[in-house]
């Protein structure tokens, strides 16, 4: 089991695996927890197992093995309408013959809750989404946003101690659902209800959730911050899955004072420094490195304090010439780091890419490495030069800003 903090535990699951079949495991010996009152997202691609963890945890699907809990009892037999789950569905399920207040009170009224105990929790929840004009509205006459909003507040009017959201965002338009973001965020946190989110949209699961679970292949790779999952990211899975990164591969061939030093085929010694108290694997092991595109400067010039090369090298590399005259050794098309701190390669720029906040660059370092990604802030007080394509630059980044991934 995972270790967490004293904070109260609103699920846990326990070496649960899922069988469809004999040979098609969908969830395979998966344990993590959620606490109570946690914006939790269980992000994946499709066909990971991220649904099926959430019909299991309403009660829909049953686990082949393992343990379920729900406030620390066990629930794996429990009936789904025992449970005090509700889900919120992308599909949004509203009844379209009954108006927006009936919708809401459905639940209620199963549970034959007094109707003026209907009335004010109806419309203290219509309020919370800013449609308490609209109780009278019929489904048909609501757009998209608006029915999206009903389908939540008809579960959270429940008072489910764990509301499972399974892609609710995902019919809606750009601006809506970032305005429908902010809105999901702002409820949960005001509610204090335990919502468990499933999306393959990465940057929905970034701007959502307190922590996030990846999910590859019916197991976790890692359970984090958003930060977390996002600056040191524990698999080259998910560095590639959680946002752009460019990946090289090599061995680990020296680890000192922090830094380890990774001999790549395609590009040459590259540096990356460890988090404190981690320890580097063995020497000679394969491992990657990983580098997002905004930690990447671009540079007409070499770094100034890059050393000179006082003959063509004998190995078959090449001398580049930098902006202060000097030379460095280097592969065909690739600059070694002059020290350990840095990491430097030369390319040509193949593409740019204006966003308005910022630009991207494509550099081709050589034939066998994917083009290096960089993003460029677009800062009207430091303007980037004019890069041009076709012309050759220095990418710049500080082994700081890389990280070690021993399953590349």
């Amino acid at each position: 089991m995972i270790v967490e903090t004293m904070t109260a535990l609103a699920l846990e699951f326990e070496n649960v695996t899922k069988l469809f079949t004999a040979d098609k495991k969908v969830v395979d010996k998966l344990s993590f927890s959620v606490r109570e009152g946690e914006f939790f997202s269980i992000l994946g691609p499709s066909g990971c197992g991220k649904t099926t963890c959430l019909r299991m945890i309403s009660g829909l699907e049953k686990p082949s093995t393992g343990v379920i809990r729900m406030n620390g009892k066990v629930v794996n037999d429990v009936h789904p309408h025992k449970r005090n789950v509700h889900m919120v569905f992308q599909k949004y399920a509203l009844f379209p013959h009954l108006n927006v207040f009936d919708n809401v009170a459905f639940g209620l009224r199963m549970k034959k809750r007094p109707e003026r105990e209907i009335r004010d929790r109806v419309t203290r929840m219509l309020k919370m989404v800013s449609m308490e004009d609209y109780a009278k509205r019929s489904i048909q006459q609501l757009s998209g946003g608006e029915q999206q909003r009903v389908a939540l507040v008809r579960s959270l009017v429940n008072e489910p101690a764990i509301l499972l959201l399974d892609e609710p965002l995902g019919a809606l338009d750009l601006k809506l659902r970032e305005q429908m973001q902010q809105e999901l965020a702002t409820i949960q946190k005001q509610l204090g209800t335990t919502f468990i989110f499933v999306t393959h949209d990465q940057w929905e699961a970034l701007t959502l959730s307190d922590r996030i679970a990846i999910m590859n292949r019916g197991k976790i790779e890692q359970i984090g911050t958003p930060a977390e999952v996002y600056e040191q990211p524990n698999t080259a899975f998910v560095s590639r899955f959680v946002g752009t990164t460019n990946l090289f591969k090599g061995k680990l061939i020296a680890a000192s004072n922090g830094i380890c030093s990774i001999q790549t085929e395609e590009a040459g010694l590259l540096h990356t420094r460890l988090e404190d108290g981690r320890l580097p694997p063995p020497e000679g092991v394969a491992v990657g490195l990983v580098v997002r595109p905004e930690k990447i400067r671009i540079r007409v010039t070499s770094p100034s304090h890059s050393p000179a090369a006082a003959s063509a090298p004998a190995n078959g590399g090449v001398l580049i010439e930098v902006g202060s005259g000097a030379a460095i050794t280097a592969a065909p098309s690739v600059a070694v780091a002059p020290q350990p701190s840095i990491n430097v390669l030369r390319g040509t720029l193949l593409e740019r890419t204006y966003f308005g906040a910022t630009t991207q660059v494509r550099l081709k370092i050589n034939d066998q490495l994917p083009p290096l990604i960089a993003l460029l802030a677009n800062q009207a007080a430091t303007k980037m030069p004019a890069l041009k394509v076709g012309e050759r630059y220095y990418a710049v980044w500080d082994a700081a800003d890389s990280v070690l991934v021993q399953d590349a």
